[in-house]
């Protein structure tokens, strides 16, 4: 009989599978990207500020979102605005900032990235049923460990907020008093306030 493999022996393969993800994404992002003549990061930094905010459409919230270093973003940035698909105004809230907005010919390259990014949802959503909802529940698991241990810095996930609750088991939102099923699990929600015990240091032993 097969030995049953370990939990390390399963962590490796994990991160080996995690590993075939980012190369498959990187490879398909740089295909996106080089269709409408811009890089990975310009691509990226016109879906963010389509989708925002969150972040604050400041290159100071972006390069943390990003992580990446904010001279590279700021230069991303400065060549979109070249290429007349961001434009970069005073911020009337703070006008120490300079505030992000796409252009027209922004927003259409940010809808066409998004519907290049649907053959990715399209292959998630042919996965088996119950399984599109296991993947997003271990992944939400893998980034709210990866943030408290500092490696993923910026994480809204109802997993890393302080109005989650599993009172019986199941998850709840405190702040809309609502159960949520696995697959009402928020990559990104708007509300979130960080559950600052997730980055408490840990007691000493």
């Amino acid at each position: 009989m097969d030995r049953p493999p370990n939990s390390e022996e399963v962590a490796e393969k994990t991160v080996d599978a995690l590993e075939r993800l980012t190369v498959a994404y990187r490879s398909f992002s740089q295909q996106v990207a080089s269709a409408r003549r811009l890089s990975p990061l310009q691509s990226q930094l016109l879906t963010v500020l389509a989708a925002g905010p969150p972040p604050a459409a400041h290159i100071d919230a972006l390069h943390r979102e990003l992580q990446v270093a904010q001279p590279t973003v700021s230069d991303a940035v400065t060549a979109l605005i070249s290429k007349g698909l961001v434009t970069r105004r005073p911020d009337p809230a703070d006008r120490r900032r300079q505030r992000l907005s796409l252009t027209p010919a922004g927003l259409e390259a940010a809808d066409g990235i998004a519907g290049r990014r649907g053959e990715l949802v399209s292959a998630v959503g042919a996965l088996p049923d119950g399984a599109g909802e296991t993947v997003l529940n271990s992944l939400l698991l893998l980034i709210a460990h990866l943030h408290r241990e500092g490696v993923i810095t910026v994480a809204r996930t109802c997993l890393t907020c302080r109005f989650h609750e599993t009172p019986d088991g199941h998850h709840h939102c405190a702040l809309l008093n609502l159960r949520l099923d696995a697959g009402d699990l928020r990559v990104n929600c708007p509300e979130h306030q960080p559950d600052t015990t997730l980055l408490a240091d840990p007691a000493p032993g």
